[in-house]
């Protein structure tokens, strides 16, 4: 039965609603899906085994285009095939639903969507929501290879040349009872690995005719060195109360404050007296513990050595820690190495496009000391 990506994301919309928010289980962790290519067999068959690890979801969809020069879906047998079920395998798990299975032999593009029973609880799955913590095998695909092209997959998503309604531009969408879930894809195959991920709003941040000011200043942060305010999505706000807790550079590297740039996006964040230790979960579960008078950072279990200071009784961190604990992106502007600008996504800012133009001069307007006086 072919079901439209309007009425996938409805049905992950009316999942999303019937689930009672509660503690519940958790993963933790950066979330991942993994589509991996096995080794070709000398028949050419090959599999195409999708997995996820460290996701909560209610719902997620995804899709994959194929190069139809370089392989073909095929049955277990490497026989041609007719349907989506004769060269898929989606693992059944308990309270695991699949919809909208759909492949085109034409475009070379196949997609599916996955949700969990409303108000299950059992195993993983807490209050309809799942929690896949170790790495998960969820569908297996079958392909022949048919020429010496290397296989190649990618998501499908409009801006890339995929073929799917306005409601699923992207090609991949995650959603928890939380709301949209960003989610590293990785993509194996032909010996090589290609890395991106599901993004809200991708389409309109890469595709340069639906960009806009406001999608730019979407979960991007602004500061200067030496200026104790700050524009988050364009509105002012004061770093801290004490106004003496600011960015600065020394030498090459910038020093942000930790609690502030973390809250802002999302993190929370705690203090340990007894140990002197910054205690940070980032908005995607990853936990990371700074021990200010070690000078190191365990991040997910990596420990590294920082220049951590405490100043003002404020943790202050280098720009280079704070991405990385948070897994955001910088702009540096050379023209002004005073300006420091942090956003989310994987969408490189460009400075020369109208959009970012735009987005930066809004937020140095409500920077001026004109409204800095008021906070």
């Amino acid at each position: 039965m072919k079901v439209s990506h309007r009425i996938i994301l409805y049905t992950a919309l009316f999942a999303t609603v019937l689930c009672i928010l509660s503690a519940g289980v958790s993963a933790e962790g950066t979330p991942k899906l993994y589509a991996e290519a096995t080794p070709v067999a000398d028949n050419g068959v090959f599999e195409l085994n999708i997995s996820l690890e460290n996701v909560n979801f209610v719902a997620y969809g995804i899709a994959f285009k194929f190069d139809m020069e370089a392989v073909v879906p095929c049955t277990a047998d490497g026989e041609a095939m007719s349907s989506f079920g004769e060269f898929s395998s989606l693992k059944r798990y308990e309270n695991f639903n699949f919809i909208g299975e759909k492949a085109d032999f034409e475009k070379g593009y196949f997609t599916y969507t996955s949700f969990i029973t409303p108000g299950a609880t059992e195993g993983n799955v807490s209050d309809g929501e799942a929690a896949i913590t170790e790495k998960t095998l969820v569908a297996t695909f079958r392909f022949k290879k048919i020429s010496d092209k290397s296989p190649s997959f990618d998501i499908a998503s409009i801006y890339n040349g995929g073929v799917y309604d306005e409601m699923f531009p992207d090609g991949a969408a995650f959603t928890a009872k939380s709301g949209t879930v960003q989610v590293q894809i990785s993509i194996s195959a032909g010996g090589e690995t290609k890395e991106t991920q599901s993004v809200k709003n991708l389409y309109a941040q890469t595709n340069p005719a639906n960009y806009t000011k406001e999608a730019r200043l979407e979960n991007t942060l602004y500061l200067v060195d030496g200026d104790y305010a700050a524009a988050y999505e364009g509105a002012l706000k004061l770093i801290d109360t004490d106004k003496n807790v600011m960015p600065y550079t020394d030498g090459e590297t910038r020093f942000l404050p930790l609690r502030f740039v973390c809250e802002t996006f999302g993190a929370q964040v705690g203090w340990n007296d007894e140990t002197r230790t910054a205690e940070v979960v980032s908005a995607s579960g990853k936990k990371t513990d700074i021990k200010v008078d070690e000078k190191t950072a365990n991040i997910g279990g990596n420990e590294i050595s920082a220049d951590i200071r405490l100043e003002h009784s404020r943790t202050m961190v280098p720009e280079e820690l704070i991405k990385e604990i948070l897994e955001i992106n910088s702009y540096k502007n050379e023209n002004n190495p005073k300006e420091c600008i942090l956003y989310g996504g994987i969408v490189t800012w460009q400075p020369e496009r109208e959009a970012e133009t735009e987005a930066l001069q809004a937020m140095k307007y409500v920077m001026m000391p004109l409204f800095r006086n008021f906070i």
